[in-house]
């Protein structure tokens, strides 16, 4: 499936749901319910029961999503709570989605971020709801453990012409709004801009079954998983360091201590060594049965079977197990891994647990490998999978705006989007970003820049005339801050002036013209320079 989404908020009032369904064949809506913001505290949203009873009228799917700020685990666990007491009484059949897109979260170590993410999903379902994640496509790639994050039904925002096949395991994307030639729709002659989105699993089949937790095993079910299914889940956890587990020992110990019954194996993991019980952990989940295995000490795995898959140190090939042996002196071994590759120059790529207290990458001499096991994997070919495109280059999130003069390229064009509400957002089309106010600010002197769309007042612009003798000139009130205006830097005059928010002042520097070019993209002038709002400027942090 394939099906036409809206995710809606107070930013689309009056939005025409029953026009999108008869015109798009538009299949379902998430509606905001509230939020918890700095300025704001918690809030519901002003036109979350309009949303949802036109929405309810018009005879579609409908799911929630609620913005949070939340850096720690306590307070993502209150909003849970609170978002559950706003949906209480409202029938849905799409998930129920912790909105995640604050620069302070994304600040937070991946551990914690994860962490707090995990508070609010699992106390949504233990409130009896189908909980999941929204968050832009950088954030899910780079900002935390989306290995850990599969339990939930993830929701990615991917502002591009194709389905993100790097994304992974999602159940919903979220393409955007912008005029696309490529495979996106053109809408805006309803009701204006909205957020356009695909989802791709059945989830009202799921929810009206009572699943709320998203529990699922994404492993085939096979006689056994093959080399790949080992790597790929080893490499999925990358980056795991137990001291930053929120819960006492390592995770493979913990799972461990529960298949064997063994409490002590859950211990301080500066206490108990737990690389072969990572090495176990992964071979569990792939469903790949070796011998000796689950083991939580590599002589053990040995003993119990596993020496009869030994094969020659020489002959190392990926997905191969490697017990390592750092003084040949003695009959102990000390250490376990997988295999990425083959040798080359007598050394080889591996993955490993409890390495520094974490899982690694590591090159291994040959010097350093007692015993090579070799699992008997599944040989039956996996279907060819879904090609996939090149991945597209890691987009970084703004840029910097400066004035330029005019040079008709597409960083000094723009689009006006009418929000509905009179104000405008203004995408850069070279950037394919917004003119924003930098954390939506309303200081005097906060930069101005372009940034990936958010759901923000610093991305809104209400366009004031301002008539004079050759025509009309305009001033760029942001709604975040009101009574400021778009303003050149110091009144600035000269290539690469750069813009900021200041007060109104009634001067050319916070005065443009709109010119417009014959395919009807505007180019933003400074009356008083000449000037062009550039956005080929360097990447913004």
């Amino acid at each position: 499936m394939n099906e036409l989404v809206l995710d809606i908020s107070k930013y689309d009032p009056n939005i025409d749901l029953a026009a999108w369904k008869a015109k798009y064949n538009l299949w379902g809506v998430i509606i905001k319910a509230g939020g918890n913001e700095t300025s704001l505290g918690r809030y519901s949203d002003s036109w979350f029961e309009r949303h949802y009873e036109n929405a309810r009228t018009a005879g579609l799917h409908i799911g929630f999503y609620y913005y949070t700020v939340s850096t720690n685990t306590s307070d993502a666990v209150k909003d849970a709570e609170h978002f559950a007491s706003i949906i209480k009484n409202h029938y849905y059949d799409l998930p129920c989605y912790m909105d995640v897109e604050d620069n302070r979260q994304f600040a937070l170590p991946a551990r914690n971020l994860t962490d707090v993410i995990k508070a609010f999903c699992d106390r949504l379902i233990q409130l009896g709801y189908y909980a999941g994640l929204y968050t832009g496509g950088s954030a899910w790639l780079n900002n935390m453990y989306r290995n850990e994050l599969s339990d939930y039904a993830n929701w990615i925002a991917w502002w591009r012409a194709k389905w993100p096949y790097e994304a992974g395991d999602i159940g919903m994307w979220q393409q955007g709004g912008m005029r696309y030639s490529d495979g996106m729709i053109v809408y805006d002659d309803i009701s204006g801009f909205h957020d356009v989105d695909w989802c791709v699993v059945d989830y009202p089949s799921r929810i009206k079954n009572g699943d709320t937790s998203y529990k699922e095993d994404t492993v085939p079910e096979t006689t056994g998983g093959t080399a790949e299914d080992v790597i790929s889940i080893a490499e999925g956890e990358l980056g795991y360091y137990a001291p930053n587990d929120p819960e006492r020992g390592s995770k493979y110990g913990r799972w461990m201590a529960q298949v064997t019954g063994e409490d002590w194996m859950a211990g301080p993991s500066v206490e108990i060594w737990w690389c072969c019980m990572f090495v176990s952990w992964v071979l569990n989940k792939a469903k790949v049965k070796v011998a000796g295995f689950p083991s939580q000490n590599t002589d053990l795995a040995l003993s119990g079977g596993a020496k009869n898959l030994l094969v020659e140190r020489t002959s190392i090939k990926r997905g191969d197990i490697l017990i390592f042996d750092w003084n040949w002196g003695t009959a102990a071994t000390d250490h376990i891994g997988f295999a990425k590759g083959s040798l080359v120059g007598g050394y080889v790529e591996t993955i490993e647990g409890n390495v520094s207290n974490s899982v690694q990458n590591k090159t291994r001499a040959l010097s350093t490998i007692r015993y090579v096991i070799r699992p008997n994997y599944a040989t039956k070919p996996a279907p060819a999978p879904t090609p996939k495109p090149e991945p597209e280059p890691v987009v970084p999130d703004g840029y910097s705006t400066k004035l330029y003069q005019t040079n008709n390229t597409p960083m000094q064009r723009y689009e006006f989007i009418n929000n509905g509400d009179g104000y405008y957002l203004i995408r850069n089309i070279g950037r394919d970003m917004f003119l924003d106010v930098r954390d939506a600010l309303s200081d005097d002197h906060t930069p101005v820049r372009v940034w990936k769309r958010l759901r923000s007042d610093g991305q809104l612009w209400k366009l004031i005339p301002v008539a004079n003798a050759f025509g009309t000139y305009y001033e760029l009130e942001p709604k975040c801050a009101l009574g400021m205006r778009l303003d050149a830097i110091n009144g600035g005059t000269e290539n690469k002036t750069g813009l900021w928010i200041h007060p109104d002042n009634d001067t050319d520097a916070q005065r443009w013209a709109f010119v417009q070019s014959s395919d009807g993209d505007i180019r933003i002038l400074s009356v008083k320079s000449g000037l062009a709002i550039d956005a080929g400027a360097g990447v913004q942090p």
